[in-house]
């Protein structure tokens, strides 16, 4: 996920002229994309046994 939101970042981003080609709501939205399934897999990884011991 890391590396999707990071190409996606790059592709819509010029850094010749410093102008991003999404909105701030859109880059906010991909951010809070990332941030829940970050979340879900915390929640997943608690939830497993074999991850306990760790």
């Amino acid at each position: 996920m890391n590396l999707a939101i990071n190409l996606l970042k790059k592709l819509v981003y010029d850094e010749e002229e410093n102008v991003s080609y999404l909105s701030d709501h859109h880059l906010a939205r991909i951010e809070g994309a990332y941030e829940q399934s970050t979340e879900d897999l915390r929640r997943h990884y608690r939830q497993q046994e074999m991850f306990l011991d760790m």
